[in-house]
């Protein structure tokens, strides 16, 4: 926490960063084929990861000739979604404390994501780390994905503060690149999903760290 000292400002990816969530959505796949009596086959995830939601469907109907529509698929797809967050997405180890901490500090704290709030909210709530956070941003308010600053910059403007007086908690390379060159402070965040690249984020990033627990007990007082 030291070595953040002097930041009013820490803004957090959510998936892969915060959120234990990276996992879920191969693990829906499974659950959706196999609702349908098909064994998930080991390249179905690597190839989904890439497309949008709407050719994902496509895509999974032609391959598996499914006698089923690309809005019923994506209905389905949404309401498992949400049932996952909802029930069974935890808040990574040491995040609560970490999160306690930087508020005790009179640190703001925002989310910039991905994620929809539909998504979230639920699990940030659960995780009981939802009222800590005074601001949240989104890439669909933002009007454009994590390849442009904008979803980090406007968490910074709800949150009152200028990029430089703010840190961004990315688990990604190109999260970390994109708020530097933005001006923000990064601490890069490993997450197994994105394992390839951790010798890289640890190079770009300003700080790294392995996971939340190295930030310790939220202590009392500013």
């Amino acid at each position: 926490m030291e070595r953040l000292k002097g930041i009013k400002g820490a803004i957090f990816d959510l998936d892969g960063t915060l959120l234990d969530s990276m996992g879920i959505w191969g693990e829906i796949d499974r659950r959706f084929l196999e609702r349908r009596g098909i064994e998930l086959p080991e390249d179905y995830i690597d190839v989904m990861k890439f497309m949008e939601f709407n050719r994902a469907a496509e895509y999974t109907i032609r391959r598996f000739g499914l006698d089923e529509t690309p809005e019923a698929l994506m209905a389905e797809w949404t309401q498992m979604s949400r049932e996952a967050y909802a029930r069974e997405i935890e808040l990574k180890p040491g995040v609560r404390a970490c999160l306690a901490r930087l508020a005790q500090a009179g640190v703001k704290i925002a989310a910039a994501t991905s994620c929809t709030q539909e998504l979230f909210v639920p699990a940030l709530k659960r995780g009981g780390v939802y009222d800590l956070f005074s601001a949240f941003a989104t890439t669909a308010e933002a009007g454009v994905g994590k390849h442009s600053p904008a979803v980090f910059l406007l968490a910074a403007q709800r949150l009152g503060l200028e990029p430089q007086a703010c840190a961004v908690f990315e688990d990604t390379l190109q999260g970390v690149l994109t708020a530097r060159e933005a001006g923000f402070a990064t601490v890069g965040v490993y997450d197994e999903s994105s394992d390839a690249e951790q010798e890289d984020i640890r190079r770009q990033a300003n700080f790294y760290i392995r996971s939340f627990l190295e930030f310790g007990p939220p202590s009392g007082g500013k």
